[in-house]
């Protein structure tokens, strides 16, 4: 159960930043093999100048830098990470985000730091 949170410049319209968490969904999707239906995510459009982002650092040319953290259960291998990182990055970039404007960062913990909610399934430890 990702917890996916995208930052851009408010001056991304809706229905780009709606398509973006869209195409990071299905990144997840393709790159962790998790369901479609497994969908949280907070969008924060902050203004140009408050995204900041050094456009040379490690050889890239950034301009107008797409932040997607996700928080996740600590389960997947790094193989399967970089299948999503890719995943994510092919899709943002069918929507014309340059590759070198994503940017992605990945937090991990376990099943028992999440609620999903009342009438979601509560992990024990016999689950772990």
């Amino acid at each position: 159960m990702p917890l996916v949170t995208l930052e851009v410049a408010d001056t991304v319209p809706v229905a780009t930043r709606l398509a973006y968490a869209d195409a990071i969904n299905a990144g997840l999707v393709e790159g962790l093999g998790m369901d479609a239906e497994d969908r949280f995510q907070v969008i924060h459009p902050l203004p140009a100048d408050h995204i900041i982002a050094d456009p040379h650092y490690l050889g890239g040319d950034r301009r107008d830098v797409v932040y997607v953290r996700v928080l996740m259960v600590r389960m997947y291998d790094p193989a399967t990470k970089a299948a999503m990182y890719e995943a994510v990055a092919r899709r943002l970039e069918a929507l014309g985000v340059r590759p070198d404007d994503v940017f992605i960062a990945v937090t991990e913990n376990g099943l028992e730091d999440w609620y999903p909610g009342a009438r979601g399934a509560r992990p024990t430890d016999e689950t772990e």
